[in-house]
C-alpha cells in the first residue's frame, strides 16, 4: 500500500485570496490596454467567477508528481519491506533470512519520510507560492497508515514455526479432509 499510496493525490492545490487578486489585477490591465466594450465585458464576468474560487481546491497532486525525490525513495523502502516480509515468510534454507528488525527499520524510516513530507510540504517556485496553496489530501494519510502498518506487521511475533504443515504427510491430509482412510 506505501507503493500505491505514491501514485495516490497527496495535496489538492487551491487559488488563495492574493492569486485571485493578482488574476483580477492582469485581467483589469488587459482591458485597459487592449480592451474594447466585449473584451471588457468578458474579462469582467471571468474577474467575477474567479474571485469565488478563492480557498476552492482546483486541482490535486501525487505524491509522485510533487514529491521528486521522495516518491523514489518511499518505492523503495515499500518494495523492500515487501521482499524482506516475502523472505521472513518463506524461511526456506536457500534463501537469506529475514529480519524483523531490518523491516521496522525500513517501515520507521518511511514513516519519517512521510511525515516530513505531511508537515513540510513542497513549496511552488517563486512567487506561485503567494498564489497557491497546498493542503493535505487522502494519498498522504494512506502512506502514513501504510507505513505504520509495515512497522506494526514487523514487531508482530510469528505464530507459525517454519515447517510446521510439511510434518503431515499426504495420506493424513487425505484422510482429514474427506473421513476416508484406506485398507491397509
Amino acid at each position: 500500500m506505501l507503493a500505491v499510496s505514491v501514485f495516490l493525490p497527496w495535496y489538492g492545490v487551491s487559488l488563495t485570496a492574493s492569486g485571485t487578486a493578482y488574476f483580477q489585477q492582469v485581467t483589469d490591465t488587459v482591458v485597459t490596454q487592449w480592451g474594447n466594450a466585449g473584451l471588457q465585458s468578458q474579462l469582467g464576468a471571468a474577474n467575477a467567477r474567479v474571485g469565488g474560487l478563492a480557498g476552492h481546491q482546483l486541482a490535486t497532486l501525487s505524491g509522485h508528481q510533487a514529491l521528486k525525490y521522495t516518491s523514489i525513495v518511499l518505492l523503495a523502502l515499500g518494495g523492500l519491506a515487501f521482499v524482506l516480509a516475502l523472505l521472513r515468510l518463506v524461511d526456506s534454507p536457500g534463501l537469506p533470512s529475514a529480519e524483523g528488525s531490518s523491516i521496522v527499520g525500513l517501515g520507521v524510516l518511511a514513516s519519517i519520510c512521510v511525515l516530513f513530507r505531511m508537515g513540510e510540504p513542497p513549496s511552488a517556485p517563486g512567487q506561485l507560492a503567494e498564489y497557491f496553496s497546498l493542503s493535505l489530501h487522502y494519498g498522504a494519510w494512506l502512506a502514513l497508515i501504510s507505513s505504520l502498518g509495515v512497522v506494526l506487521g514487523s514487531v508482530r511475533p510469528r505464530t507459525v514455526s517454519p515447517g510446521a504443515g510439511s510434518e503431515r504427510d499426504g495420506q493424513n491430509v487425505w484422510a482429514e479432509l474427506s473421513g476416508w482412510t484406506p485398507d491397509a
